[in-house]
């Protein structure tokens, strides 16, 4: 099983990144815009090829799958949902200011305001995460596991 495993995430990844390049090489060679245009879904499955990427990465048992195995990463995949849920709220109120006083859309990068700013709303978005995760996230997943529905196993479901 785990040589299977270990055979897939290959697969997944040779796959995937060749995929990738080709769709790469194709976008250069008639052009970035000609390329959205003819494929306008063309960020969507670029993303999905870089999804498969990970996936052959982290299943393929080597280097990156340890560097992927750490309490960091697994920290932000705990809060991931609640920072996908906090992040933009937080990152308009604190921005706002900056986006809107900028001159005809344009903004400083290297302002140390702007510096300041986007740390900021990097912090508040994580912590708001953190806060969300353990007040509410948490709390509804103990729930969750408690109900009956979710105790009996796949067999006793297809027996009824």
């Amino acid at each position: 099983c785990s040589l299977g495993r270990h055979l897939l995430g290959w697969l997944f990844l040779l796959g995937s990144g060749g995929e990738l390049l080709l769709m790469w090489s194709w976008a250069v060679a008639v052009g970035g815009k000609n390329a959205e245009f003819a494929l306008p879904t063309y960020h969507a499955v670029e993303a999905l090829l870089w999804a498969g990427v990970m996936l052959g990465l982290l299943n393929a048992r080597g280097w990156f799958s340890k560097v992927m195995s750490n309490s960091l990463f697994d920290h932000f995949g705990r809060i991931s949902y609640s920072l996908y849920l906090v992040h933009l709220p937080v990152q308009i109120f604190i921005l706002a200011p900056i986006v809107m006083g900028g001159r005809q859309g344009h903004v400083d990068f290297h302002a140390l305001e702007t510096i300041w700013r986007l740390a900021a709303s990097a912090l508040a978005a994580w912590a708001l995460a953190c806060a969300c995760y353990w007040l509410i996230e948490k709390p509804f997943l103990r729930l969750k596991s408690g109900l009956l529905v979710f105790r009996r196993s796949s067999t006793e479901v297809l027996a009824q």
